[in-house]
């Protein structure tokens, strides 16, 4: 809540920013797993048959959250998929990034791109008999050059318990020689 995280700042002596205070901000549906760690609550909100999970960076605000979280999916959720995407930042604090990201288009824009550009799709074998799904037995694809029905086809594989899919991000930056 809005005076949960100014209460938060207050005891450190110091005003919470607006970024700061746009954190106390969800959807009207959306479930709220509080952090009793820091000043951003998770929230969940579902679509349908689907759900989006929003937890704080920070370890040791997400972990302690983790298990309302679990308990929330296993209620209405039976095959949950996870992806996670891990973005590592030093010199600002995450609300301090989100709004400059938030409030640059081409930031946005560039940050789309590296995400496409760079990840790979990567389809193993899970099992000894995979019929139809030999050409995926060991397989991987720029996100970027997948066509639709590949998609389909390694999603209704992992479904059946015959291939494992991972979506594997590709060094951006090299370190020169």
């Amino acid at each position: 809540s809005a005076r949960r995280i100014e209460a938060y700042f207050e005891a450190k002596g110091i005003p919470a920013k607006s970024a700061n205070m746009k954190q106390a901000m969800f959807p009207k549906a959306a479930t709220v797993f509080p952090n009793l760690n820091g000043t951003a609550d998770g929230c969940a909100v579902k679509a349908g048959s689907q759900c989006i999970i929003l937890l704080p960076g920070p370890p040791s605000e997400l972990r302690p959250m983790f298990e309302a979280v679990k308990k929330y999916l296993a209620e209405d959720f039976l095959d949950i998929k996870t992806y996670v995407r891990n973005i590592k930042a030093f010199g600002a604090g995450e609300s301090e990034i989100a709004e400059k990201i938030s409030d640059d288009a081409d930031i946005r824009k560039r940050m789309r791109f590296v995400c496409l550009a760079h990840d790979m799709l990567t389809v193993k074998a899970i099992t000894e008999d995979i019929g139809v799904y030999e050409m995926y037995k060991d397989y991987s694809e720029p996100l970027s050059k997948i066509p639709d029905h590949r998609i389909l086809a390694v999603n209704r594989g992992e479904k059946e318990g015959i291939l494992k899919v991972s979506v594997d991000n590709v060094k951006v930056f090299e370190k020169s020689s």
